[in-house]
């Protein structure tokens, strides 16, 4: 599995290699090489929580606690 991941990795730079250094940008609807994504800017923190978000984040918090307490009361 790491051999797989390692050629995933080789073979993801080798192409973004060609893309940029061929100049074929363009055809992936890019204007410069600073457009490519990177995974490490995924999960960038953000200012604000969208509306919504701290409503999830409250019902997924009280599910936990949840089955922690009933799984803390079954075991004996």
């Amino acid at each position: 599995m790491l051999f797989a991941a390692g050629m995933v990795a080789y073979g993801t730079h080798e192409m973004e290699e060609f893309v940029v250094k061929g100049g074929h940008l363009e055809f992936f609807g890019m204007e410069s090489k600073n457009e490519i994504t990177r995974p490490w800017n995924v999960l960038v923190p953000k200012a604000e929580l969208e509306s919504g978000a701290s409503e999830l984040f409250t019902t997924l918090m009280k599910i936990k606690v949840n089955m922690f307490i009933f799984f803390m009361t079954r075991v004996r």
